[in-house]
């Protein structure tokens, strides 16, 4: 990752650099053995005060959800994960009938414009915006500085005729010219709320997990909600924003290695995970 590199298969070595807390951890050997449970109180023991809970399936992750949620009945517990982590704890609490069955869920409708903001390195959201393109998204490259005063009124003319647009600062590895950081993310926030009180375009996806994070700041949102089912760790969202222009906007926030090639085609086009509309 261009931001921050993997290059320590241990965990505990690696956000030990994060923490100054004593890290242990539940591996897989611990739950083939049937033994998660007394490793995690061991570890605790020895003084642990952050655990890291290796795993393989979807019954290695309920069970690691059945250990949180019971520690958490004790004392209040932090916890950091994927989305994986929240489908564990939903499956362990329906299980346990704390809470009631998965409700209904309806398939996104079809949108008559999607603009995309993505400032991912990644190869697969390149693919993605690729794909967009081929399938008339005009695609328009941010430079590392901006206003982007030309970017902002090109995708301005091109929503203006009914076309789906993607900005984008990198199509794939980062060159010399390609900008980060917080203060960029939030100036492409800022830009991105230009375009969208301008044009009253009514669904947007944001590509990269810092620039998403930083993005959505600008926008001034109060909560998100889920709205309906696009990628496994990126449904669709409604956002809540009373007394705004932007009330009631439906917003992606996509990881840079989250979604198929043909994820913004997907999203612009509602339907099913994985069907056309």
């Amino acid at each position: 990752h261009p931001v921050t590199p993997m290059d320590e298969a241990d965990l505990r070595r690696h956000l030990a650099r994060q923490t100054h807390l004593p890290i242990g951890s539940v591996d897989v050997r611990a739950f083939f053995a049937g033994r998660a449970a007394q490793q995690l109180d061991a570890e605790l023991a020895a003084g642990a005060r952050a655990i890291v809970f290796d795993g393989l399936d979807a019954a290695m992750l309920q069970q690691t959800a059945s250990l949180i949620s019971d520690a958490a009945a004790d004392r209040p517990v932090f916890a950091v994960g994927s989305s994986g982590l929240t489908y564990g704890l939903l499956s362990h609490w329906r299980t346990m009938n704390d809470i009631g069955d998965a409700p209904t869920q309806s398939p996104a409708a079809a949108a008559d414009r999607l603009l995309v903001l993505s400032g991912s390195c990644s190869p697969v959201t390149a693919r993605q915006i690729q794909a967009a393109r081929s399938q008339g998204f005009a695609a328009i490259r941010i430079g590392p500085r901006g206003p982007w005063t030309q970017e902002m009124e090109t995708a301005l003319a091109a929503l203006a005729r009914g076309e789906s647009v993607v900005l984008y600062t990198a199509l794939g590895s980062p060159d010399t010219t390609t900008a980060g950081g917080d203060e960029h993310s939030r100036a492409l926030g800022e830009m991105l709320r230009k375009i969208l009180l301008r044009s009253a375009v009514r669904r947007v996806v944001i590509a990269g997990g810092d620039t998403s994070t930083h993005v959505v700041g600008q926008l001034g949102f109060r909560a998100l909600s889920f709205a309906a089912p696009l990628a496994p760790g990126a449904p669709l969202c409604r956002a809540w924003a009373p007394g705004s222009p932007l009330d009631g906007l439906e917003l992606a926030l996509k990881g840079g290695q989250i979604g198929p090639d043909d994820f913004f085609v997907r999203v612009r086009d509602g339907g099913w995970p994985g069907t056309s509309a």
